[in-house]
This record gives structure tokens, C-alpha cells and sequence, in this order.
């Protein structure tokens, strides 16, 4: 087969997309998204809330760990205690702390 000039450049171009699509799905792999908000960010920052994968931002912003258990969970998910400026987990409130 000869190559003409716009057949290396098709062939090039072609390899580049490849190559890019490899690179994309590789970052895919090692960047998941936000259970929260669907934002990606690296695996080693994302946090374990309540069985869901957090990014940083939603896991500063929209959890806590329960005083009790010391396990982070969603805000919905906490009550205040009664001095008021603890918070502990609905599961550890139903069952009156440890």
C-alpha cells in the first residue's frame, strides 16, 4: 500500500485517539466519581462514608464522625447530643450509645 501524505496524517491521528482513549479510561480507573456529587477525584482521597465513595469536599463539608462508633456518615444521618455541641449517628442514638 502506498502512503500518501493524507493517509499518514489519517493513520497518525488515528493512533493519537487511541492512545488518548487508553490514557482517559486508565485516569477513569484511579479517579471514580463522588457517590455525593459525581465529581472525580484519585481513589487514595476518597473517604468511605457510610458505604458510598465521598470526594474531599463533600466528606468536609456534609459528613461527620459519630462520637460513639467513630464511624463518618452524611449529615442527615446525625443528631446532636445533649451537651449540643457533639454529634452522634442515628443508629448510635436509637440505641442510647454504647
Amino acid at each position: 500500500m502506498q502512503w500518501t501524505l493524507h493517509n499518514r496524517y489519517s493513520h497518525a491521528r488515528q493512533q493519537n485517539e487511541r492512545r488518548e482513549d487508553a490514557r482517559h479510561e486508565r485516569w477513569q480507573e484511579s479517579n471514580p466519581e463522588c457517590d455525593n456529587c459525581g465529581e472525580r477525584e484519585h481513589v487514595d482521597r476518597m473517604t468511605d462514608v457510610s458505604g458510598e465513595d465521598w470526594c474531599t469536599y463533600c466528606t468536609d463539608d456534609h459528613s461527620h464522625i459519630c462520637i460513639e462508633c467513630e464511624q463518618r456518615y452524611p449529615d442527615s444521618m446525625m443528631n446532636w447530643t445533649d451537651c449540643g455541641d457533639h454529634l452522634i449517628c442515628v443508629d448510635c442514638d436509637d440505641r442510647g450509645g454504647k
